[in-house]
This record gives C-alpha cells, sequence and structure tokens, in this order.
C-alpha cells in the first residue's frame, strides 16, 4: 500500500489543472461551441495521425503540445476566421469504463470529471457490481487496485485511455437474501420436527 501511495504522490496531482494540460491522444475529441453559427458547433475526433478536421480551420495538429496551448491556438485561428470570436472548446477524453457496471464501454470525459464520474457516466455500478472493488489501469499500468469509490484517489480526474474496472461483489454478497430465507427455512423446519417428537 506504501509503494501504491508513493508511486501516487509522484504523479501530478494538481486535480483539475494537470488534466486539463494533458496532450490529447488519439480517439479524444474536441468539441467546438460557437453560440451564433450552428454549423461550427461538434465534436470532432482527433485522427491517428495526431490531427483534428475543423470547420473553417480544416486539419490542426492538436496531440503534441499540452491542451491549453493547443486551445489558445485554435481560438486565434478561429478569431481570425470570424467577426465575434466567442468560440469555446473543450478537450473530451476517452476513457473506458469496464466490469460491472451499468453501460461499459467508452465514455467521453471533460477535463473536470473525475474517476469516480467516469463511472456515474457509464450508469454507476450494475446490481452484482462493488464499488469497493475498483481497478484503474493508466498507461499500462496499475493505479489504483481493490480501492472504494470514496478513496481520494479515484476523486483524481480522468486522463485519456484510463482503463476503469468495477469489480464484482462477492458471493455471499450476492446470494445474502437467499442464505438468511435458506437458513430460516431450515430452522422452521428443524422446530417442526423437534416439536412433532
Amino acid at each position: 500500500m506504501l509503494v501504491l501511495l508513493s508511486a501516487m504522490l509522484a504523479l501530478p496531482l494538481s486535480g483539475q489543472r494537470a488534466a486539463s494540460d494533458m496532450p490529447l491522444r488519439a480517439g479524444d475529441l474536441v468539441e467546438v461551441f460557437h453560440w451564433r453559427d450552428a454549423a461550427l458547433r461538434g465534436a470532432f475526433p482527433v485522427e491517428e495521425d495526431g490531427s483534428v478536421v475543423l470547420p473553417l480551420l480544416g486539419r490542426r495538429a492538436v496531440t503534441a503540445a499540452p491542451w491549453t496551448t493547443v486551445r489558445d491556438s485554435l481560438a486565434a485561428a478561429f478569431a481570425r476566421e470570424l467577426r465575434t470570436a466567442d468560440v469555446r472548446l473543450i478537450p473530451r477524453r476517452r476513457v473506458f469504463v469496464l466490469g460491472f457496471v451499468e453501460n461499459p464501454g467508452v465514455q467521453f470525459t471533460d477535463p473536470t470529471i473525475s474517476l469516480a464520474g467516469a463511472i456515474a457516466l457509464a450508469g454507476g455500478a450494475a446490481a452484482d457490481g462493488d464499488l469497493t472493488r475498483l481497478r484503474v489501469v493508466r498507461n499500462d499500468a496499475v493505479l489504483l487496485e481493490r480501492v472504494g469509490i470514496d478513496s481520494p484517489l479515484v476523486g483524481q480526474a480522468a486522463m485519456s485511455g484510463d482503463q476503469i474496472f468495477v469489480g464484482r461483489r462477492g458471493w455471499f454478497d450476492r446470494n445474502s437474501a437467499f442464505m438468511v430465507s435458506a437458513i430460516v427455512g431450515l430452522a422452521g423446519i428443524i422446530v417442526t420436527l423437534i416439536v412433532a417428537n
């Protein structure tokens, strides 16, 4: 546990700021919103070569620099093309939420979403899901193992490519109602047999 904690402390934990500065990766989205022109609105995928095709701007490289730098560059390019430069750009990071959740699969999150928030986007834990048995894999390394949703480390920002696994509740937890009813039924049979003798 100490090794895990010291590894976590070595990571940039400045919360949302660190997530907003992380470069985009292939498969992420760049969401563009312009209040006046509906043709500029949409979520545009980052392609394998690290570029995105945006309305008015065409193909732009977006994975080589921190998001804040890319955002400022794209905003300046939109400002040169439009009379009103109030274009809002939001990175949507691709996160995989798997295991025992209601809607497993890819979730696109903004930089303010935590790992716990990504689970909520997937519909939360399924009936057999155990929110005390979470595992998070980041960059092919296990970041968190067997932690609960209430762990402060689960409150850190989700990053592109994160894989969040919600484990399954134990057998007894899943079948406790059946076990209790079976024990009560068995006790009733034993009491009946004892009284009958």
